[in-house]
């Protein structure tokens, strides 16, 4: 079965209206609440509340810390030591007893939102300090949100316009324009529509979560509807519920995934050094490409060159356009729509003498197609344990075969 997971977001996105909507939408609250518990400060619990928003039943939630060691009393958990740098906080995911799956997701949306907070302030990343989203209730946020997402593990995430108001908002910083610099620094290529609300309605954490997990944007997707989450604001909204919206379903035909539309974008070249060529399609990768190649060509008056071609999604389109221009020689590009299709992916886990390496295993169905080593971490735990990268990539191999391919379900670290 491939299961599909659509974002509605008629009132925005925050961290814990994320939590709320998956576990309003089935996620067990023990999957949430083990995973908040492995985290490395001491007594973070998360409350669940049933409630409504103007008439809309949905979920709450609360991430709490006791107030003794003695005493079950807790209280909210947001004001504990901010301040944390995105350093330490990577740092202590690392070494947190949090499954492997769960702690790499929750450090991908940390990056993500450290890597706009640092160009926003112009330091660099591991020391950028994170104030509100550096809080305690934000990091167990996340982290909830990466251990929903693994229990789910969907084969596509897609999102709807995300609402854009208009209006100041204070924080640590100051008084601040909305959406706030670090939304628009996240959501860059993103498409928005405006509100006619004036308080903030995207924060932050909700941004890096929208950024990390969804590849597309638009209305519901075509799926057989399973089931549906609200997750609950605290904040209330004139004449209207503030919730979040979590659609799961399956997709029509999971033998045969419908075509993904995305843009394939080219230009020709011949005055490029080819120093600058594997940086360029760096830029490229960095800039939302799904995959960028060159190939040789011949250009006018039989010189040699070559034509860069990079396929992205819409919301990327922009991106990957001004990556070429600033890092390329190019006066003009070439832009095709296309359709796309392709096998659903999974990623596994084995380790060789104590690396972790993962597996990517291509899926037609319930078909397994083919099963490959990644290549970075073969790369890696090669260098550091002063072995052959192919050595290493068989013994990943012989490790994975070992445990059991058809074991698949459960161990399956993320989709995409």
């Amino acid at each position: 079965m491939t299961t599909l997971l659509h974002l509605d977001l008629p009132t925005g996105i925050a961290g814990d209206m994320t939590v709320a909507a998956f576990i309003d939408a089935g996620v067990p609250v023990e999957i949430v609440r083990a995973a908040i518990a492995a985290l490395p400060w001491e007594g973070l619990g998360l409350l669940v509340e049933r409630g409504t928003s103007h008439g809309l039943a949905g979920t709450h939630v609360t991430v709490t810390q006791p107030t003794s060691a003695r005493g079950p009393m807790v209280r909210k958990a947001t004001d504990v030591k901010r301040g944390r740098t995105f350093a330490e906080i990577r740092a202590r995911l690392t070494q947190s007893a949090l499954d492997m799956p769960v702690r790499d997701l929750a450090i991908a949306i940390f990056a993500r939102l450290a890597r706009a907070e640092a160009r926003i302030h112009g330091v660099e990343t591991d020391a950028l300090v994170l104030h509100e989203v550096g809080a305690l209730d934000a990091i167990a946020d996340i982290t909830g949100v990466a251990a929903a997402v693994t229990h789910l593990a969907p084969a596509r995430i897609t999102a709807s316009l995300v609402p854009a108001t208009e209006g100041l908002i204070t924080c640590e910083h100051g008084v601040l324009p909305l959406p706030g610099p670090a939304v628009l620094a996240l959501l860059e290529g993103w498409r928005f529509r405006p509100s006619d609300l004036t308080t903030e309605l995207v924060t932050p954490t909700g941004a890096a979560i929208l950024a990390t997990l969804a590849t597309a944007q638009g209305p519901l997707p075509e799926m057989t509807l399973e089931r549906v989450g609200y997750g609950l604001g605290r904040k209330v909204l004139q004449g209207r519920p503030n919730a979040l919206r979590v659609v799961i379903g399956r997709a029509p035909q999971a033998h045969d995934p419908p075509a993904e539309r995305e843009c394939l974008v080219e230009t020709n070249l011949d005055d490029l050094a080819p120093v600058h060529v594997p940086p360029l399609v760096d830029k490229l990768f960095e800039a939302g490409a799904l995959d960028a190649w060159t190939s040789p060509a011949t250009m006018k008056q039989g010189r040699p060159g070559l034509v860069v071609s990079a396929i992205c999604p819409r919301e990327a389109l922009d991106r990957v356009c001004g990556a070429l221009f600033a890092h390329s020689t190019t006066n003009g590009l070439r832009v095709t729509e296309v359709d796309r299709r392709r096998l659903r992916i999974t990623f596994e886990q084995v380790e060789v003498q104590g690396h972790a390496i993962r597996i990517k295993c291509a899926w037609d169905g319930e078909a397994l197609r083919h099963a490959m080593p990644e290549t970075r971490d073969v790369v890696v735990a090669a260098a550091a344990l002063g072995l052959a990268v192919r050595d290493v990539a068989e013994g990943a191999m012989g490790q994975w075969r070992e445990v059991g391919r058809l074991r698949h379900s459960k161990r399956v670290i993320h989709t995409e």
